[in-house]
């Protein structure tokens, strides 16, 4: 058995966005025999934070509107389940893993908003392994969610899946991924939808230090109740529900390589296609300017994603590199879709001997093309279109004192060294220069 209980207070540097959050884990095991085990899991907390969606303006940055001072948000969350396990024989066994969410929050708009939820979820799989290169596994599950909310109303979900996936080595370096789910979605008194979703994936060794891999598969998702029939103010913004909402579905494709160069560098590369249809996002309606998810008719999110790993110094001094590009777009439109950057990077950088440690993180992310210009237009955001690249340096310097005999790490941390004004949400100051001492002690 294990059990963690925490207290977090974050006074925050945003005005009105302190928190105050208690929570607990526990995590239990019991075998009745060999062949029979059961394990029992279950997290939650409850937590006060204040009320901070968007700046007061460019000049108060830290500050939120007039309308949300004072105001907070109290939630309560908890999820629990067990998971009980029986082996039939070394080829087969089965798991029956039933869960249950609940949650619980109220806040202090002039909506007065609160919501209590409940999500029951119980899966049943089966892992049978045919042979030395097969194995199949398979399995049902069922959600039921049961909402009463004040934006939502009094809403229920019913959601059943059945899949079923082999993976195969035809020969010793080839790989065989396949899989088959079916999904059957309904939403209170919206028409029941389903979907059947097949994907492949190939994994091929060409030596010891190259691996080759392809995937391609067809997704679905169905809109949440939140999509669906949202409806509330909140800061000003007003969100109207979408009962023509429709499930998305999408396409994906990828194609990878895996090599590393003399133990020393290990490089991986991947290009991917991504096709949705009727894709949920959240935009304006021009009619009223009212906030609604509705489905776009097509959208495309390509890329080319890049990471390598180099061992400058072995065992002492390690780099890390990667390197994102992406292209996403209203396919209709030919417009960007909202809040996608281009191009992302980051470097990292670590160094250890027996005794000290440091390193740095750089992370780059291009100015975002598209956001909701509507909430600027219409003044709810005043100044929510400034925005700029994001270039952040973290440092951190630590001395590890287990190579002395003590058990312990004591570390310094600066976050955003040069204090860079940036924006990863509309109206929102991304958190600015921190330092921060940690001490690690195991006893």
């Amino acid at each position: 058995m294990s059990v963690s209980l925490s207290r977090l207070e974050d006074l925050s540097y945003r005005k009105n966005d302190d928190q105050l959050r208690y929570s607990a884990f526990l995590k239990a095991n019991y075998n009745f025999s060999e062949s029979t085990t059961l394990s029992f899991w279950g997290t939650g907390y409850t937590r006060e934070k204040g009320t901070f969606i968007y700046w007061k303006d460019l000049g108060n940055a830290l500050i939120p509107p007039d309308t949300d001072l004072g105001q907070s948000v109290k939630s309560d969350r908890t999820i629990m389940g067990i998971n009980l396990k029986h082996i039939y024989n070394e080829k087969l066994y089965i798991s029956f893993i039933p869960s249950v969410y609940i949650s619980y929050w109220k806040d202090q708009s002039e909506g007065n908003n609160k919501s209590s939820s409940r999500l029951y979820r119980s899966e049943l799989r089966a892992n049978y392994n045919h042979s030395e290169n097969a194995n199949i596994v398979s399995g049902i599950e069922f959600q039921h969610n049961d909402i009463g909310s004040t934006i939502f109303g009094n809403r229920i979900a019913n959601t059943i899946g059945m899949f079923s996936q082999l993976d195969y080595k035809i020969i010793t370096p080839l790989n065989l991924s396949f899989g088959l789910r079916f999904d059957n979605t309904k939403l209170e008194n919206l028409k029941s939808e389903y979907s059947f979703s097949p994907k492949l994936g190939i994994n091929y060794k060409y030596d010891e230090n190259t691996y080759v891999r392809a995937s391609i598969g067809k997704g679905f998702r169905s809109p949440s109740l939140a999509e669906a029939f949202t409806s509330t103010t909140t800061s000003g913004v007003t969100v109207k529900p979408n009962p023509n909402l429709k499930s998305e579905t999408s396409y994906s494709m990828e194609v990878g390589v895996n090599h590393n160069f003399y133990n020393v560098v290990s490089f991986d590369l991947a290009i991917f296609n991504n096709e949705f249809f009727d894709m949920i996002e959240p935009g304006f309606d021009p009619a009223d300017g009212q906030l609604f998810f509705n489905n776009l008719t097509r959208a495309r999110i390509q890329g080319v994603d890049i990471n390598t790993t180099t061992s400058i110094i072995p065992q002492h001094l390690t780099m890390n590199l990667g390197y994102n590009y992406l292209w996403a777009i209203d396919v209709d439109k030919n417009i960007s879709l909202k809040y996608r950057p281009k191009q992302n990077a980051i470097l990292g950088l670590n160094y250890s001997n027996n005794i000290f440690e440091t390193g740095f993180d750089f992370r780059y992310m291009s100015r975002v093309e598209k956001i909701d210009n509507e909430l600027v237009d219409l003044g709810l955001v005043p100044d929510g279109n400034e925005r700029v690249d994001i270039i952040v340096l973290d440092v951190r310097l630590g001395v590890n004192l287990f190579s002395q005999n003590i058990p312990g790490r004591i570390f310094l941390n600066v976050t955003n060294l040069f204090n860079y004004y940036y924006v990863e949400l509309i109206g929102n100051i991304a958190p600015i220069r921190n330092f921060s001492l940690s001490a690690e002690f195991i006893f």
